[in-house]
């Protein structure tokens, strides 16, 4: 089986995707990349301590296969094409891009459990914007945990940095929440209908955001989870 996909698209997808790639990191998960293809669809999913980031696009493939492989080499192989279209197809086992053989990855990935229903959130036309012009007040080094994320509620958008602070107003039908710092959904600058849907895992808040090409999970502690002073 072979698959044919946009190099473009792909090549600016995985910047995004590296966004959560640890390459130092010693577990095998936080430096790989796992390509499922099922239902027409091929998904790239990459993940980092608290955070996983999916891009998916329509394909013509009529089987499905499962391959994990390290990100710098996909990103690599991706690239070193001439071509317009990027190829990807399995040989014993090895997924094989652009006549590249990459060797696989001998971990079991993590899927983060979604429960059902979720009752998400429409986020408003252009929400992804108005979060990567409110991102540069934040201060992600900032001690208080609090004022390291976004704050959203039926306001809009507000974050501070302890000395400034900016109210983006939009249309949000929800109670005061925080969320943490979107890095690697900013780079992704995603388009569409959005949603935003929350829940609770034991003790984290799970936040998951969902385009229709791109779908953004990180969880926090249930302290971060609330209507807070940010300015306290």
């Amino acid at each position: 089986m072979k698959i044919e996909v946009s190099k473009n698209a792909l090549v600016g997808a995985l910047v995004a995707l590296g966004k959560l790639v640890s390459r130092m990191s010693p577990v095998e998960e936080y430096k790989s990349v796992l390509i499922l293809v099922e239902n027409r669809i091929i998904r790239f999913s990459t993940c980092g301590p608290e955070e996983t980031m999916e891009f998916t696009l329509n394909c013509e493939a009529e089987g499905a296969f499962l391959q994990i492989v390290y990100f710098d080499a996909l990103q690599k192989a991706v690239r070193s094409g001439k071509g317009k279209e990027v190829s990807l197809e399995v040989e014993s086992g090895i997924l094989i891009v652009n006549g590249v053989p990459l060797s696989p990855v001998q971990i079991e990935w993590t899927e983060v459990k979604v429960p059902s229903p979720l009752n998400p959130v429409d986020l408003p036309d252009g929400f992804v914007e108005m979060l990567s012009k409110a991102a540069p007040i934040v201060n992600r080094n900032e001690v208080r945990r609090t004022l390291q994320g976004i704050h959203l509620s039926q306001d809009g958008i507000t974050v501070t940095n302890g000395k400034e602070l900016l109210n983006i107003p939009c249309g949000l039908n929800m109670e005061g929440l925080n969320l943490p710092f979107p890095l690697a959904l900013l780079s992704a600058k995603p388009t569409g209908d959005g949603q935003l849907s929350v829940w609770k895992d034991r003790d984290l808040t799970m936040f998951r955001i969902a385009y229709p090409k791109w779908t953004w999970i990180v969880h926090s502690p249930l302290g971060l989870h609330l209507t807070t002073n940010l300015t306290s």
